[in-house]
């Protein structure tokens, strides 16, 4: 049986996330790997086409679940804008979602950027003990920057 290149990535993958005790590296990596070898191709183009977009959907819900229970409410929001903690919070999600929609605009234009950055965030997710929350603000702040190098 021959391993073509796509195993082979995934299995490094797999490796890594191991070998850093990552386990959201290590379960993404074994559940792309079951796909690929069950030849389910047509589950890996809908995880292409869909994935990043349910993923967000997915995280905005879960960043919005304390406002459907009544944890936060409006004196909350009224504590973040009118203290310099809370507006810098405040300032730095609204630059990251800028950031992101950069990156999100880039995954169409500049796969050389998509490459690096989904290098970056499986070594800082593995080596850096990180979460691979970012990478679409990893994308936009790699455009950001390769606007101000050349």
């Amino acid at each position: 049986m021959t391993v073509n290149r796509e195993v082979l990535i995934l299995l490094l993958v797999l490796g890594l996330g191991l070998a850093g005790r990552n386990p959201l590296v290590t379960w993404a990596a074994v559940m792309l790997l079951g796909l690929k070898l069950m030849g389910l191709d047509q589950v890996l183009d809908l995880l292409d086409v869909w994935g990043i977009q349910v993923g967000l959907t997915v995280l905005t819900v879960t960043v919005l679940v304390p406002f459907a229970t009544g944890e936060s409410g409006p004196a909350d929001i009224n504590r973040v804008l009118t203290g310099m903690k809370g507006l810098t919070a405040a300032a730095a999600g609204a630059l990251a979602a800028w950031l992101g929609s950069r990156g999100l605009e880039a995954l169409s234009t500049s796969p050389e950027i998509i490459t690096g950055v989904l290098v970056g965030t499986i070594l800082g997710t593995v080596f850096l003990k990180g979460v691979p929350v970012g990478p679409l603000v990893a994308v936009g702040m790699a455009v950001v920057l390769s606007e101000f190098v050349g």
